[in-house]
């Protein structure tokens, strides 16, 4: 073989392996988040979700809830039924805010 066809043939193997492996590295991302809120009278509620791949391929679904419930409470510990925060601040009462957070993270192969 003359030189030139080796050179052309070395060239064009190295070249397919670095598209090879440029094109074997590129993954597509997706990450997909909802939130969901709800609220009532003395309390609000925040879900949010977020699904996506790892590198391995599995889905992975990330879900966080918080929970928030606010009352007005007497000096002696009885809940007072006000609807604003200065309604109970009048009637001698404090706000008690309440969170509770909860998360959980669920893999599918």
């Amino acid at each position: 073989m003359k030189r030139s066809n080796i050179s052309r043939g070395a060239l064009l193997i190295a070249g397919a392996a670095i598209i090879g492996s440029l094109l074997g590295c590129v993954t597509k991302e997706s990450l997909v988040t909802r939130e969901v809120a709800s609220s009532g009278k003395d309390w609000v509620k925040n879900e949010t979700t977020q699904e996506y791949r790892d590198v391995e391929g599995k889905r992975i679904k990330d879900k966080q809830v918080i929970y928030e419930k606010i009352k007005c409470v007497a000096k002696n510990g009885k809940t007072i039924k006000a609807t604003t925060v200065e309604e109970c601040i009048k009637l001698g009462g404090k706000i008690v805010d309440e969170v509770i957070t909860e998360e959980q993270t669920i893999r599918n192969r």
